[in-house]
């Protein structure tokens, strides 16, 4: 009598740590700052309250060749087992990188039921909490000062009137452009944004994903063979 009594405490026990879980959320923090020659790159996620966290940073970027094209380096930290302690990687963007990004989304297209619809289905579930895009510059003419402000206000309404179609905006994005005309020629452009999304949302969009590309002969062969090469 006592052991079903027990089994049925912990099994209860068992389905709220669960749901718990399942409600719980991943929240992406991303802080993207350039002062002149000088870049930033900092990615932070959590999850399950905090018991996961990684952190990735590009500590720098250089630009090599065209050839080449940038040289980036990028340091990752994480309390998962198997993946704990730092590592620290390099790696070159250039054309050919860029080039193979095109060719490895459009494989993922060909082998995927839909991964366009699959996509903005996932991104409705991400909720931005904060998106601040500030950017102060000056050039030498005031009339190019002018012009660039111009381009820098079309763009980022772009990005962030796109970007607001397909996520959860929670609060106003804070988007700002400063020209200073008459100053020393500067620039200094800070990104800052938290993204959230529940972990069930997640998990169920992971399994969306492997339904669509077993629809697909040869999906799973030809994702497989991506996830190794990369």
């Amino acid at each position: 009598m006592w052991i079903w009594i027990w089994i049925g405490l912990l099994a209860a026990v068992l389905i709220l740590l669960i749901a718990a879980a399942m409600r719980s959320k991943i929240t992406v923090s991303v802080h993207v700052r350039k002062q002149n020659e000088d870049d930033q790159i900092h990615a932070d996620m959590r999850a399950l309250f905090g018991l996961v966290k990684v952190h990735y940073e590009v500590p720098k970027i250089k630009f090599d060749s065209l050839k080449k094209g940038f040289k980036v380096q990028t340091e990752r930290e994480t309390n998962v087992p198997g993946m704990s302690g730092q590592t620290p990687n390099e790696q070159h963007i250039g054309t050919e990188k860029i080039h193979r990004w095109s060719e490895i989304y459009k494989q993922l297209l060909q082998s995927t039921d839909g991964l366009k619809q699959w996509m903005d289905a996932t991104l409705k579930h991400l909720n931005v909490i904060k998106l601040e895009w500030l950017t102060d510059f000056s050039m030498q003419e005031a009339d190019h000062t002018a012009v660039a402000s111009g381009l820098l206000w079309s763009v980022k309404n772009f990005v962030v009137g796109g970007l607001s179609f397909r996520v959860r905006m929670k609060n106003p994005p804070s988007v700002e452009v400063k020209p200073s005309f008459g100053a020393s020629p500067h620039f200094t452009s800070q990104l800052d944004c938290i993204a959230q999304i529940r972990l069930g949302h997640a998990m169920y969009a992971g399994l969306t994903l492997i339904t669509r590309v077993l629809k697909v002969k040869g999906g799973t062969k030809q994702w497989l063979n991506i996830l190794f090469k990369a």
